[in-house]
């Protein structure tokens, strides 16, 4: 029997103060909300939560704020609590706790719709596209810090440069927001500015087609702020048809193209992947004298994912007339000293001589992009591979991406589809199970790649690289499921610690 469902009054605001305000979110441990917790908190809510008991990588976030999670969502919201924000991926049929607060006129707000309440507070940039969101937002918030914007920053992803903090919080002159088009949750959002770094097909449970992706992308940026900035990956063909979209109906806005097909100051040249480094320039920098910008993550698409961030940056705080060398060069030294986010090409840890990296990466053009900047920045090293996909959906509609992805791969190791329980139904419908959609990509890979196995758990894959893994290999999980665990477990077993 489907749980009760109880109305709720019309979308909340959230209070432009929240001091003495207690705010309990369901799904807490996600990293959005883990995020967002970090924002509330800043601005003087009491904070509480509620979750499976998994242990997430959001523990540090929450450890600091002194949040213990209940675990489960049954039983009424805590006494006092004058808000709910509930994570989607949580309603009233799986989370009753919903029930209780809606039948006690506790006002609730998705994640979502918290997110578009804040941009209405506070100028905002909505960074938004199919890949790099969470890693070109956490290179905006270093950008801002070094800049000293008064701005806040929430990403999905904890910031190794704000010491695993999953937000920033330096004022409230601007807004920058990682924001995501899985289901239209970004429509959510009112932007001043907004950054689309690509524009693919990715969520086939929510799109039908790429037409429909960027059809998205556009009725959501038509809706920007007038004259704001568009700023747009030039090197992406769905992102470049968006901005044109959009600039047809929006002569006011400001396209920002960056790219190493754009023109402008944030033209990108000179790119070049050695070990330990990714150089390039930007033509705004050389134009006042900072010939070259270093990073220190791999991967040619970090080098976009910085241009896109200056690209912020400029727009929230630009050079000063007169003193353009020194923003150039503070920005340059922010982004040499960026040293990623968790599950972004994130270093866990080093043990016998095998290297342990981690990767979200679950999207073929991420497999392709993130294996070929990890071969370039580290020479000469086997490369194996743990991967997990996410969604069946995504799975079967890429199954021949998935196929071709790990040509840079030495060894490949693949597991169980990671799934949502929203999917459960319509793999029925299509009368397979999750063993035979396992078992198509495994085919699917095997097809093109020799060294490919399957392992139907992370403790069975465990094992297997125990025996597979040699001095000088790097060792990579990658996905959206929990195969992360995978790479700290093989490092506490070759005697190590995690990062």
């Amino acid at each position: 029997m489907p749980a009760e469902q109880i109305s709720s009054p019309a979308v909340p605001e959230l209070p432009g103060g929240l001091s003495g305000r207690s705010v309990h979110m369901v799904g807490i441990k996600g990293n959005g909300m883990a995020a967002l917790a970090e924002v509330l908190a800043a601005r003087g809510a009491t904070v509480t939560g509620s979750d499976v008991e998994e242990q997430f990588q959001t523990q540090q976030i929450l450890d600091r704020l002194g949040v213990v999670p209940q675990v489960g969502f049954d039983g009424p919201v805590p006494e006092g609590t004058d808000l709910v924000v509930h994570s989607t991926a949580f309603q009233q049929d799986n989370a009753p706790q919903l029930v209780a607060a809606a039948r006690a006129g506790v006002p609730v707000l998705t994640y979502p719709q918290a997110l578009g309440s804040l941009s209405r507070q506070m100028p905002t940039v909505s960074v938004t596209g199919s890949h790099g969101k969470s890693t070109t937002t956490a290179l905006c918030a270093s950008l801002v810090d070094a800049l000293g914007v008064p701005a806040t920053v929430l990403a999905g992803t904890g910031m190794a440069n704000l010491d695993g903090a999953a937000s920033l919080n330096a004022g409230d002159a601007s807004f920058v927001v990682e924001t995501c088009e899985y289901h239209r949750h970004f429509e959510w959002i009112s932007p001043s500015h907004a950054l689309v770094t690509s524009v693919e097909w990715e969520h086939p449970d929510t799109y039908s087609s790429l037409q429909e992706v960027v059809a998205a992308f556009a009725s959501f940026l038509r809706g920007m702020a007038h004259t704001g900035h568009l700023i747009y990956c030039a090197d992406d063909a769905g992102a470049t048809t968006v901005a044109e979209q959009v600039a047809a109906a929006r002569p006011d806005l400001r396209l920002v193209p960056y790219g190493e097909a754009a023109e402008g100051p944030f033209s990108l040249s000179g790119l070049a992947a050695a070990a330990g480094e990714t150089r390039f320039r930007l033509a705004g920098g050389v134009a006042v004298g900072v010939e070259e910008i270093r990073l220190s993550v791999p991967a040619a698409h970090n080098a976009l994912n910085a241009a896109a961030a200056v690209a912020v940056a400029a727009a929230l705080h630009p050079p000063p007339a007169g003193d353009e060398r020194r923003w150039w060069q503070t920005a340059s030294r922010a982004l040499a000293e960026f040293r990623g986010g968790r599950r972004r090409m994130e270093l866990v840890g080093e043990a016998a001589g095998v290297t342990v990296i981690d990767d979200y990466g679950h999207h073929p053009t991420e497999i392709v992009s993130t294996l070929a900047g990890l071969r370039a920045f580290y020479p000469g090293r086997r490369l194996v591979v743990d991967f997990m996909s996410h969604t069946y959906t995504r799975t079967l509609a890429l199954l021949d991406e998935f196929g071709a992805a790990f040509a840079d791969a030495d060894v490949v190791l693949l597991h169980p589809v990671f799934a949502s329980a929203r999917e459960q139904d319509w793999l029925r419908q299509r009368q397979q199970t999750p063993d035979e959609v396992a078992g198509q990509l495994m085919d699917a890979v095997s097809a093109t790649h020799p060294a490919a196995s399957y392992h139907p758990s992370c403790a069975d894959a465990v094992s297997f690289l125990l025996g597979e893994l040699r001095e000088g290999d790097l060792l990579v999980t990658m996905g959206a499921g929990d195969n992360w665990q995978v790479g700290r477990e093989v490092l506490r077993r070759l005697g190590g610690d995690s990062a």
